[in-house]
């Protein structure tokens, strides 16, 4: 099962994964008749492949680990363009930080980077 991952599932995978989980439920009824299930097995059992349904997405792009990696990215950039100099009319650092706005978009979202170089 793939469904920490935050790149787009295709529906045989949710299929397979849908199973899996199914197949996960049996084994823990018959195995543990005596405890419930906590309530992230809970979420697994009955929320779980509803959501992958809904967002397309696996659960990597919920977590705080995708916010944290995505900081990451925006301080490695920073660096990378901390040599970049604002115009005198514009509020401190503006420039640098649409620079790695700028810079961010372009590495997600590469057709974005004839529409800017047009303008």
């Amino acid at each position: 099962m793939y469904i920490h991952n935050c790149f787009v599932l295709f529906f045989p995978f949710l299929s397979f994964t849908e199973s899996d989980i199914n197949d996960l439920v049996k084994y823990y009824t018959s195995k543990f008749q005596q405890f419930t299930f906590t309530p992230k097995f809970h979420v697994l059992y009955r929320h779980i492949i509803s959501f992958l349904r809904l967002t397309g997405v696996g659960l990597g792009r919920m977590s705080e680990q995708g916010g944290e990696q995505l900081h990451h990215r925006f301080n490695v950039l920073g660096a990378k363009l901390e040599g970049i100099k604002n115009v005198q009319d514009q509020p401190p650092e503006l420039k640098h930080l649409v620079s790695i706005m700028e810079e961010h978009l372009v590495s997600v979202h590469p057709s974005t980077w004839s529409q800017s170089s047009e303008e």
